[in-house]
């Protein structure tokens, strides 16, 4: 006689209940990260704050170095969609906007709303980088990838129209690498009281000045 086959059991309210928990601890370790840094920060102290306990932590996050990574990721994209930044239509409307300046300040934009989310957690996972190897491997990682954002949109920049006399595609790169890394942000809005709509503006029309010929730096292109 055959054995029953065994139905796997599936509550709507259980996975909601996962996921709220899953809420909670990462709300938790993004918090005390930012307060007080990745090392100091332990698991036991995540699983306080998140109300639940320390195996819970385990069983739904993993360890404190996924806990990390995985906020990264959600931070950069604003959800747990599994699409990469680049293909997100925001981030294709930068791209593919015709009008030069008008797609520098669409990725100004796309910078202010990635970084909004995310600067405090990029100076988290910085530091975090010297005390861990793995985690300087995911830093390294995460810097190339910036810098092959950057590539994509100098390149489609360049193919719009010509780049700030005498600026070639390599340098034009390093710049908006450096100028468009969280620490700016950081400093300008954390640091300084500038709200984001005013760094927004700033990034947009420093990037145009740097990038473009003055032909091209009109700002009819914001919003």
């Amino acid at each position: 006689m055959n054995s029953p086959i065994k139905r796997r059991y599936s509550s709507p309210l259980r996975e909601e209940g996962a996921r709220r928990t899953g809420e909670l601890i990462l709300a938790a370790a993004q918090e005390l990260f930012i307060a007080q840094g990745y090392v100091q920060t332990t698991i036991d102290q995540i699983a306080e704050r998140a109300g639940v306990s320390r195996p819970t932590v385990f069983a739904n996050a993993g360890s404190k170095r996924e806990l990390l990574k995985r906020l990264r990721d959600l931070a950069l994209a604003g959800d747990d969609e599994p699409v990469p930044v680049i293909e997100r239509t925001w981030y294709q409307e930068a791209l593919t906007e015709p009008d030069p300046a008008k797609s520098v300040r669409l990725h100004a934009r796309n910078m202010g709303r990635i970084y909004e989310r995310y600067a405090q957690l990029d100076e988290v996972v910085h530091h975090a980088a010297a005390t861990d190897p793995e985690l300087g491997d995911f830093w390294q990682t995460a810097e190339t990838q910036r810098r092959y954002g950057a590539q994509a949109f100098i390149e489609s920049l360049a193919s719009k129209g010509p780049l700030k006399p005498g600026l070639d595609r390599e340098s034009a790169i390093d710049m908006l690498w450096v100028i468009g890394a969280s620490d700016p942000y950081r400093r300008l809005v954390a640091e300084s009281g500038w709200t984001p709509e005013r760094y927004e503006e700033w990034l947009g029309d420093t990037l145009c000045d740097m990038l473009l010929p003055p032909a091209h730096k009109g700002r009819e292109g914001r919003g």
